[in-house]
């Protein structure tokens, strides 16, 4: 049973998973970011046990991750205050419920970054709908040839590449094992200038719905635009109609040029946010 460092003394993976089971028992109104599958091994690196709180404390690749659990929002605020500054931790929610910034704010935390996640069910391909603006040049220039399949020794230069677009402590970037992972699946199409890639788009499909996971473009707005598309005709003529990709709510360009813009071709639509906090 792997051991784990908890204010001087240990705590076994066996006895955190009993005090998640207490601390459910101590209130109605539970407040906790657990996912499913978490597992207690040695990646946790400390635990912070208040009577009716918990944190876990993990390390993952990039960041130091906080997963709470708190029998009420008052025990909660507790507990978020002791939480070191180099602490992140996740929130997932629907709009307008359950939303974490009082707590985290009563707690001395700020948003470090917020996500949406458009989940939609698509009537029509907007692919193929009438567009206004630059669109209409990038359906009149698509080319559904263009871009190809990395090759495992491009792993290094695509890892490069994220790590000079995105923030590792709230974008999710890959290692380089999950960048190779995704090019042995074909789950990734690349674009090169010179020799050198400098777009790329990674996707995976999830039972019968097409999750757009990864786009980086240093190039021309059509580069990615081929790659995308090609991916979305691909499984749209498979007969996957569902699609979601989650966004920075900074990040204005991916909010205007997204899919969820096409109102005309959704049957239907849902919404998650996704918040990143940690102390100043």
């Amino acid at each position: 049973m792997q051991e784990i460092q908890i204010q001087g003394e240990k705590m076994t993976e066996r006895e955190i998973l009993k005090r998640k089971d207490e601390i459910a028992k101590c209130g109605e109104d539970v407040w906790t970011n657990f996912v499913c599958g978490l597992r207690f091994d040695k990646n946790v690196i400390d635990v912070i046990d208040l009577e009716k709180s918990l944190m876990v404390i993990v390390k993952a690749p990039y960041q130091k991750l906080g997963y709470f659990m708190a029998a009420d929002s008052g025990q909660l605020v507790k507990l978020l205050k002791r939480i070191p500054k180099d602490v992140f931790i996740t929130w997932t929610y629907r709009p307008n419920r359950n939303d974490l910034s009082d707590i985290v704010c009563q707690a001395g935390l700020h948003l470090y970054a917020r996500y949406i996640r458009n989940t939609i069910v698509f009537k029509s391909n907007p692919y193929e709908y009438p567009t206004k603006g630059k669109r209409v040049l990038l359906q009149e220039m698509y080319d559904s040839s263009s871009g190809e399949f990395p090759v495992i020794h491009d792993a290094e230069e695509l890892l490069e590449l994220a790590l000079k677009v995105f923030d590792v402590n709230c974008d999710g970037v890959f290692t380089i094992q999950e960048w190779r992972e995704r090019i042995r699946k074909k789950e990734v199409l690349i674009y090169r200038e010179s020799g050198k890639i400098v777009a790329c788009y990674v996707w995976r499909l999830q039972g019968k719905v097409l999750y757009s996971n990864v786009s980086i473009n240093l190039g021309t707005a059509n580069i990615l635009y081929n790659l995308e598309r090609q991916v979305f005709e691909r499984y749209w003529n498979e007969g996957i109609r569902a699609h979601y990709s989650w966004k920075n709510c900074e990040n204005k360009k991916a909010l205007k040029r997204g899919l969820e813009n096409c109102e005309e071709c959704i049957a239907n639509k849902s919404i998650l946010y996704h918040s990143i906090y940690t102390r100043r």
